[in-house]
């Protein structure tokens, strides 16, 4: 469980495989997955994701913040709850949910 990431086929995007529990525990690992990959699009898949905390809100908004608006950053595959947290919380303004 945790946090694998890898370039696609094409080296145009690093997906970012989240598993397990979504929450401050994985802090530094997220990070570090993309931290210091220069890249336009992102892709984190939650496919895996069995729960997702405040905290993990707050390590995506990071994520944004670091990265900067000039890069496309999609969060895909996520369950009805997780989809329904990053809804209510407004990070779909921000992120692409697919």
């Amino acid at each position: 469980m945790g946090i694998e990431a890898t370039l696609s086929s094409d080296s145009k995007e690093l997906i970012i495989k989240v598993s397990g529990e979504f929450n401050f525990g994985m802090d530094k690992e997220f990070r570090a997955s993309y931290i210091e990959v220069v890249l336009v699009d992102y892709v984190i898949d939650m496919r895996k994701v069995q729960y997702m905390d405040s905290s993990a809100l707050g390590m995506l908004i990071n994520m944004r913040k670091t990265l900067g608006n000039d890069v496309k950053i999609s969060i895909r595959n996520v369950s009805a709850k997780v989809k329904h947290l990053l809804t209510i919380s407004r990070i779909n303004k921000k992120f692409t949910i697919e």
